[in-house]
């Protein structure tokens, strides 16, 4: 009768052991996400432009004076932090001396950022049209 009773006292102290183990987690997770929900305020804060959906006739951002300026876009649109070799010279041929570009760069190059980038500082609806699917599957 004793093994019986040990037994169960045994797993009813597992038990409590994991239910307080459960608590202290939940209590963890729920911190994690307090800081997650704080810096992401934060983060929306400090974006300077928004789209505004009633108005898509204006341009996300103005364009930038400084190479510095073409940084903090692509910091907080596309989360990077630098620009791979070709691309800034590419996005400033074509914002600030609007002029037609050709881009060749090798695949994983970043062709498409710079696609991408510039619509953030033109107004209207952009519409990108890549081939890279269908070049993919060939």
């Amino acid at each position: 009768m004793k093994f019986a009773e040990t037994l169960k006292e045994t797993e009813k102290a597992k038990q409590e052991k994991e239910e307080e183990e459960d608590e202290e987690n939940e209590d963890l997770l729920c911190a994690d996400f307090n800081l997650l929900e704080e810096e992401l305020k934060q983060i929306e804060e400090e974006v300077e432009a928004e789209v505004d959906p009633n108005n898509l006739d204006k341009a996300s951002y103005a364009i930038p004076a400084t190479d510095e300026g073409y940084l903090k876009v692509l910091r907080e649109r596309f989360g990077h932090e630098q620009f791979k070799e070709g691309q800034l010279e590419a996005i400033k041929i074509l914002l600030e001396e609007k002029k037609n570009t050709l881009v060749v760069l090798a695949t994983g190059g970043g062709k498409s950022l710079v696609y991408q980038f510039v619509t953030q500082f033109l107004p209207g609806l952009i519409l990108v049209v890549t081939p890279l699917i269908a070049l993919m599957t060939d």
